[in-house]
């Protein structure tokens, strides 16, 4: 039992996670299963690496208007405060902007664990990302986001806060020198459209949809009879296009006040930990989204892997993560469940096998996806003048969840008060079941869950009577085999999640958005132990985001897939915490279609080489299975 239990001692968790006032180790240089520190690359060459995310190209054809917001050099920043800068907005940066997206770059030679980071204009999350892991040699690396839907932010003077937690000492000697960028797009012909509408005709689309700039321009034309519709439901009478696309007029941070000590997000580390922020909304909303913004660290960087409870009180295994393999953002408007986060589990820089991720990284490791949800059912319930509150918690938290989040509220600007009320409301308790079959360290997991969150409301404002519906249904499959005393782990999870907003005046349909996502991840590690803390480790890695956006309005109908997998195998051999020799192999396959355009990429890398990288905007290239 002994000898088994060593082996599990490596497979399972090397950790502990630190929690020391005044700043947090989210990555930190404690081992995790999974996550072993490359030793000084002998892969590298003499010149700084560069490495990247495949994604799609974001900004125009014309080169931006770049505002610089920040430079700074994360060396031992742990527990030390943020860095900060004071953001103007560029005068010198031509009207409208059309497309806006934050530039980071960083650098960093030596010896270093990835770290997570974030990115806030007054509190509002922007950006969070991982960095990427070092070599001798140095590298480089960047990622540019679009960030247009947070334009209201961008109009008004901000503190930017930046959080990186780094540590650096004689083994990790990694420093991060990191740049922020904002480039701003603007086109004569947006402007052009604008100008075309004159004061007697509707707002229309010829050539996309008009910037939120352009409506407020023609506000000063409309009749705003906002009267007409407190009594009751009744016909359209405005000449307001619904605004499918425009950036929300305001978006509140849902977020710790202080940012300067560990940034913005709140750390939440067990179930009944609650991240919470009250609020005033304005009194004239007729659309509210609440994005949120989350990843996981400490002993839950890896939760899909994470046993049951009962399993490690079985087998006397203390200090190990448990609590299986479900986890489950809740959000609550005033402790009522309008939402819910199945997240995608993305994979940092270091983890699993840290080869298969140079040059290439994982999905969504240096742009974590946010998470939006619809609560403009519930816009009638915090238009009251009253104070509001949003919280967040996690089901099932066994380590670190930093959270937080970006309520974007669309504002009516033909009064200063809308009204509205909730229809209907359905949110069941989410079905969770785990069937346990195991017989020492060796067994079957098979984890289930569900859920469905249902609302509909109505808002009287200048646009109409607007009856507004929101669905959601989640659904997650988890099946976690141990076998060989747990030194053979394989693991087959799958989430889905289905959502459909519908905006509707008494008469027609002015907007609607049907979004279905899916998740599908399997991994197949084995452990070989050795002598002298020496193990091998093997790895095969198959994991996918999927995702397809179909709105339709009265202005546009437009549609958006996503089939971005990746599969990645290869071996290591770990020395202590450090991987002194192995393969990583990557294959990849991103897949973007859209009503405006395309982009397909192909991608084979292995230990630090690209062997094969096709690019095709036509999207003709051929669609080669992973």
């Amino acid at each position: 039992m002994e000898g088994s239990r060593r082996r599990f001692f490596f497979f399972l968790v090397i950790a502990t996670f630190s929690s020391e006032t005044g700043g947090h180790v989210l990555h930190s240089s404690n081992r995790h299963r999974l996550r072993k520190q490359p030793s000084d690359s002998p892969a590298a060459g003499s010149t700084p690496a560069v490495f990247f995310e495949v994604a799609r190209p974001v900004g125009g054809s014309s080169p931006p208007c770049s505002s610089f917001i920040m430079q700074h050099a994360f060396a031992y920043t742990y527990g030390l405060p943020s860095a900060v800068a004071n953001y103007t907005p560029p005068s010198y940066c031509s009207t409208p902007w059309d497309q806006i997206v934050l530039k980071w770059s960083g650098t960093c030679k030596g010896r270093q664990y990835d770290r997570i980071a974030a990115v806030w204009f007054g509190g509002v999350e922007i950006l969070r990302t991982c960095t990427a892991e070092p070599t001798s040699s140095g590298i480089y690396w960047e990622v540019r986001k679009d960030v247009t839907r947070f334009a209201s932010v961008f109009k008004e003077p901000q503190l930017v806060v930046l959080e990186l937690a780094n540590v650096v000492d004689d083994t990790y000697t990694g420093i991060f020198n990191i740049n922020l960028t904002l480039e701003i797009y603007s086109s004569k012909r947006h402007l052009d459209h604008v100008n075309r509408v004159s004061d007697n005709e509707d707002i229309v689309v010829n050539e996309g949809i008009p910037s939120h700039n352009a409506k407020h321009a023609y506000n000063g034309n409309l009749q705003c009879n906002f009267e007409k519709f407190v009594d009751g439901p009744g016909e359209t009478t405005s000449s307001l296009v619904f605004p499918a696309n425009s950036p929300a007029d305001l978006i509140i941070p849902i977020a710790k006040a202080d940012g300067l000590s560990g940034g913005h997000w709140f750390d939440l580390t067990t179930e009944s930990d609650i991240a919470s922020v009250s609020f005033n909304p304005p009194k004239n909303i007729y659309r509210a989204v609440l994005e949120v913004c989350v990843s996981f660290h400490g002993t839950d960087e890896f939760w899909y892997t994470n046993p049951p409870t009962d399993y490690l009180e079985a087998n006397g295994l203390t200090g190990y993560p448990g609590n299986g393999t479900f986890r489950e953002v809740q959000i609550f408007l005033d402790d009522v469940i309008v939402g819910a986060v199945w997240p995608f589990p993305v994979i940092f820089t270091g983890g699993i096998n840290p080869l298969y991720w140079r040059p290439a990284a994982a999905i969504g490791a240096y742009n974590l996806p946010s998470y939006d949800i619809e609560i403009t059912p519930f816009v009638g319930l915090f238009v009251d003048g009253a104070e509001h509150t949003i919280s967040m918690s996690v089901k099932n938290a066994d380590g670190s969840w930093p959270v937080n989040g970006n309520l974007h509220l669309w504002l009516d600007p033909c009064t200063s008060q809308t009204l509205g009320g909730l229809l209907n409301y359905d949110a069941p308790l989410s079905s969770l079941n785990t069937e346990l079959d195991f017989e020492g360290l060796d067994g079957t997991f098979h984890t289930s869950a569900g859920r469905k969150i249902a609302s509909s409301g109505y808002i009287v404002s200048s646009l109409g009577t607007l009856l507004v519906s929101a669905s959601y249904s989640y659904e997650f499959e988890n099946i976690l085999v141990y076998q060989n005393s747990s030194s053979v782990q394989i693991v087959t999870q799958d989430t889905m999640v289905t959502g459909e907003i519908i905006i509707k005046t008494p008469s027609n349909v002015v907007f609607s958005q049907h979004t279905t996502s899916s998740f599908p991840f399997y991994l197949s590690s084995s452990d070989y132990s050795g002598a002298n803390s020496m193990y091998t480790e093997e790895c095969n890695l198959t994991h996918a985001f999927n995702q397809d956006i179909l709105t339709v309005s009265s202005s546009v109908s437009m549609f958006e897939s996503l089939k971005n997998s990746q599969a990645a195998e290869g071996s290591m051999t770990v020395v202590g915490s450090s991987v002194t020799t192995g393969i990583g192999a990557l294959q990849q396959h991103f897949d973007f279609q859209s009503s405006e355009g395309c982009y397909d990429r192909i991608l084979h890398t292995k230990n630090y080489s690209i062997s094969y990288d096709v690019t095709d905007l036509s999207c003709q290239v051929s669609k080669a299975s992973l």
